[in-house]
């Protein structure tokens, strides 16, 4: 909702987004945690509460930012083997949590903190000191099934990544780079995009237009390539998110004068797949108790939106291909 203000500049989306974020606000708890998921990390958040302080003047949840980065503290970024848990989403808001109370405190700590979180991350990308296998698909940060969560649909001990959530770690990497502008995080989104472009298949069209297929990513990619699962058929109500991930790809391609014009016109053939999917869930003849305008799941707008804003700004540092995706998709 903040992203719609900012793009847009309508007081209802800026009204909506502060009450939402008073509301999340009033349930952190001492130890920054959110109530309603007592210690997950993945569901605290401080983000908002800088875009209040930055949109309407107020202060009072500074210490709240703190806290928050504090209560991140509890997941162990430092992805090894033997690792209980460990997910691309847990790695971001670590990351992210960080970086924006650093952004509003401006304390050393946090920079410091930023500094060695990425320096594991570009570890882990870089095959976590040979635990990964050298032939792998470039750019993820792989780990096992088992530390994600994800044992009984196919992926279990082998290595794999999550598409999805790669973006949350990249969009997390792209703001750490708007602090200081360095050439290792580039390179690090850089490949990150990358490997989004490579989790791409051709699927069959869900909405129900033409064309009868359309690109989509794999929730899911082993190390190797290719599906961790039979239920892994491609996700295209994340075209957005991943378009996205895959453009800042692109942006820091052309910033490193290595322009990418496969996973530019990857980007491009994926949004195309998002905009399919929006109008099929437009309805502007709904019936007076339906609506026209529908998100399903809710959380999907969390998703698709939080991180794609910068899509256009990516996508106009170059033009180095014009044309859609056609060097085929892996049929599945």
């Amino acid at each position: 909702m903040f992203l719609l203000y900012f793009r847009s500049g309508s007081f209802k989306a800026l009204r909506e987004a502060v009450r939402a974020s008073e509301f999340y606000a009033e349930r952190i708890d001492a130890q920054g945690f959110f109530t309603l998921a007592p210690g997950d990390t993945k569901y605290a958040y401080n983000e908002a509460l800088a875009y209040v302080l930055w949109t309407t003047g107020d202060g009072m949840r500074l210490a709240q930012i703190a806290a928050v980065a504090a209560a991140q503290q509890s997941f162990d970024h430092a992805w090894t083997p033997s690792l209980g848990f460990w997910t691309e989403r847990h790695a971001a808001f670590k990351l992210l949590g960080n970086v924006v109370a650093y952004e509003v405190l401006g304390d050393a700590l946090y920079r410091d903190r930023i500094e060695a979180i990425l320096a594991s991350y570009r570890n882990q990308q870089d095959g976590a000191g040979q635990r990964v296998a050298a032939d792998r698909i470039d750019g993820a940060l792989y780990h096992t099934g088992l530390q994600h969560d994800e044992a009984g649909i196919g992926w279990t001990t082998s290595l794999g990544a999550s598409s999805w959530m790669s973006v949350l770690l990249l969009d997390a990497a792209v703001r750490a780079y708007a602090s200081a502008e360095d050439a290792a995080t580039a390179g690090f989104v850089r490949r990150l995009g990358r490997f989004l472009g490579s989790t791409l298949v051709a699927v069959g069209n869900p909405y129900g237009s033409t064309p009868t297929t359309l690109p989509a990513p794999l929730y899911v990619v082993l190390e190797t390539g290719g599906s961790a699962s039979e239920l892994n058929q491609g996700e295209h109500e994340h075209a957005l998110n991943v378009a996205a991930g895959m453009a800042w790809g692109v942006y820091f391609a052309e910033l490193a004068g290595a322009s990418d014009p496969t996973l530019r016109a990857r980007v491009t053939a994926l949004y195309a797949t998002y905009d399919d999917g929006v109008n099929f869930w437009i309805r502007p003849t709904a019936p007076p108790l339906n609506t026209a305008f529908r998100v399903a799941p809710w959380r999907k707008w969390g998703w698709e939106h939080r991180t794609s804003d910068g899509i256009g700004f990516a996508l106009q540092l170059g033009s180095s291909a014009t044309s859609l995706f056609s060097d085929g998709f892996e049929a599945r």
